[in-house]
């Protein structure tokens, strides 16, 4: 099985309400391990866990979107433009 058959037999299975919940489930581990990590209450590959775990749900959903890899990399730039903006004015 790859990815697409997994992301299609997931939404089969549990339905596309389930996936949503998922994801923000995932978003809230990974928003208590970076408070953890920040504290050394967790490992460092306990924290890299739930970074992919949050990168798998932006995989699948970025599929259920049906977002174009040109659109997210539009989307990529206009934030990390705006990153460095928000950068060069902390200077």
């Amino acid at each position: 099985m790859n990815f697409e058959q997994a992301i299609k037999l997931a939404i089969n299975l549990k339905g596309i309400d389930s996936q949503y919940i998922a994801l923000a489930e995932e978003c809230g581990e990974l928003l208590v391990a970076a408070s953890h990590r920040r504290r050394k209450k967790i490992t460092r590959k306990k924290f890299v866990e739930e970074m992919v775990d949050v990168q798998m749900m932006i995989e699948e959903f970025k599929r259920i979107e049906k977002v174009t890899p040109e659109e997210y990399d539009k989307m990529f730039k206009k934030k990390l433009k705006k990153f460095y903006k928000q950068l060069e004015e902390l200077k």
